[in-house]
């Protein structure tokens, strides 16, 4: 037989029967916090273009880029084994994918809020600066950010640069970045390799 402890022994935790005249615990807790209204989304600029910078390459690129890949996956095979090969592989499959397969088109807009790119929103408190550059013959916005992956880079529509540039300047400066170590190793493969 089981003793079950009074009422008024319980403590407030143990006690979780109600006498008829006493009111039940409120298990809601409200929250401190207020909520505040968000802003309604104005659009200031839009357009449509290709989700990234994209030109087709000649055989002789394909060619340059499998021999130096070979290469330097032999070195790495007698160095260190298998596992170098394996990544170099993968990373030669992505580099020949994203050179064959056309991007298809995106909406990009600038609001009140921020930078809506392909129906994802990053607001103007988290980016950092701006810059405008060519790529693969595509006229291209950089918009450094204070997250990873540290840049958000946009094909523009040539018309709408000086808009662009006129929204821009109202949150965010126009300089560009120094080059990072990964921009200019880029550049320096990007220099020996067959051009177009």
């Amino acid at each position: 037989m089981t003793v079950m402890p009074s009422a008024e022994t319980q403590t407030p935790a143990q006690n979780t029967s109600t006498l008829p005249n006493q009111p039940a615990e409120q298990t809601k807790v409200e929250p401190n916090q207020q909520q505040v209204p968000k802003k309604p989304t104005k659009e200031l600029v839009a357009w449509s273009a290709s989700s990234r910078a994209f030109s087709r390459k000649p055989r002789e690129w394909y060619v340059t880029l499998f021999a130096m890949a070979g290469i330097i996956a032999l070195v790495l095979f007698f160095i260190d084994g298998l596992m170098p090969v394996i990544l170099i592989i993968s990373v030669i499959f992505l580099v020949y994918v994203l050179n064959t397969t056309e991007p298809g088109e995106v909406d990009y807009k600038l609001t009140n809020i921020g930078v809506d790119f392909a129906g994802s929103q990053t607001e103007w408190g988290m980016l950092r600066r701006f810059w405008f550059d060519k790529k693969n013959s595509s006229e291209v916005l950089i918009i450094e950010t204070y997250f990873v992956p540290g840049k958000l880079e946009m094909v523009i529509d040539p018309a709408k640069k000086e808009e662009i540039r006129k929204v821009l300047l109202e949150h965010i400066p126009n300089e560009k970045a120094p080059t990072s170590v990964v921009d200019k190793a880029t550049g320096w493969f990007s220099k020996r390799m067959p051009q177009a």
